[in-house]
């Protein structure tokens, strides 16, 4: 099997075993290292994060699922987690459940906007941003972005 055909079967066999359709996988990767292979996984879920319980479950899962087909001649790692908050948005549904909080987002024509999210399509996202002009204080105003025009869209960690 090669590494692209056990990242989609990993891939498969994770979603089965979610707990309930809140929760989706972020990524899945399978990578050569030293002493063995590294299984990286990541979910979350519509209702905020995914517990440490349920990457625990997942974790066991997933274990039993590799010995069981031997997907690996050697010693391996496994890792389950949630995607952190420097981890950039890269689906609808991660972009939904952070509408109100700040974002940076990078277009893929290297513009910046910064704001709080407050709308989420099926197209892209909506933003408020100030924009300034020469001499005025700056204004508020709402950016429409499609999906595709995303180069990176990360959450503003926010102290105050």
């Amino acid at each position: 099997m090669t590494n692209t055909e056990l990242q989609k079967a990993l891939a498969d066999f994770i979603e089965s075993v979610f707990p309930d359709d809140t929760h989706y996988l972020v990524s899945v990767s399978a990578k050569p290292s030293r002493g063995g292979a590294k299984v990286t996984i990541l979910a979350d879920s519509d209702n905020g994060g995914i517990t440490i319980e349920t990457c625990a479950a997942i974790s066991r899962q997933v274990n039993n699922w590799i010995e069981e087909a031997n997907h690996f001649d050697g010693a391996y790692t496994l890792e389950v987690s949630s995607p952190g908050t420097d981890y950039p948005l890269q689906m609808p549904r991660m972009f939904t459940k952070n509408i109100g909080r700040d974002l940076q987002v990078v277009l893929k024509t290297g513009v910046t906007y910064i704001g709080p999210l407050v709308g989420v399509t099926e197209a892209g996202i909506s933003v408020t941003t100030k924009q300034k002009e020469k001499g005025k204080k700056p204004v508020e105003i709402n950016v429409e972005i499609p999906f595709g025009h995303i180069a990176k869209a990360t959450v503003q960690v926010n102290f105050n």
